[in-house]
């Protein structure tokens, strides 16, 4: 139980834990404690400021490719109140890189899910994870017969790809 008075925080702790836990604080705020035994108590504390730091906000755009082209990855992460960040990529194939802006080769094609994860020098931490798209390459494939001199010839189209659709 608690309450606030003029930007200050009061906890009434009815227990002997050395921890009070306050859930999802907003604002940075002024806490005081005031300690009670039955009937005697202490002066009232010292104020303790406490400052509620921005969680960075990760995001990204990557480019839907061919097999075998590559990935560039553009982190488009918003920090907040002059935090610097440092970043950590997970490709999805079991690789990653620790470059704000990386480029990446993958071997197969198909949906990457791929997560950014910021870290503030405050050492608030956020991710995210979209998916990149690896496309398979079409097979370019065709049966002919020869034939004589004046004659029509005919193409047998034998092109596929392993997934998605020829167009």
């Amino acid at each position: 139980e608690g309450s606030t008075n003029g930007g200050n925080s009061w906890a009434f702790i009815n227990q002997q834990s050395n921890t009070y836990t306050y859930a999802n604080i907003a604002d940075s705020s002024t806490f005081r404690v005031r300690v009670q035994n039955g009937v005697c108590q202490d002066t009232v504390s010292t104020a303790a400021n406490m400052n509620v730091l921005a969680l960075p906000q990760p995001s990204f755009e990557a480019d839907t490719i061919c097999l075998g082209s590559i990935t560039s990855f553009t982190n488009t992460s918003v920090l907040f109140n002059g935090q610097t960040s440092s970043y950590s990529w997970s490709f999805g194939d079991g690789s990653g890189s620790s470059i704000e802006n990386p480029s990446h080769a993958y071997s197969t094609s198909g949906s990457k899910q791929t997560t950014l994860t910021a870290v503030t020098n405050q050492g608030c931490t956020s991710s995210i994870t979209n998916t990149a798209m690896v496309n398979a390459n079409p097979v370019s494939q065709f049966q002919l017969s020869n034939v004589c001199q004046a004659d029509s010839a005919q193409f047998v189209n034998q092109s596929f790809i392993i997934s998605g659709s020829i167009t």
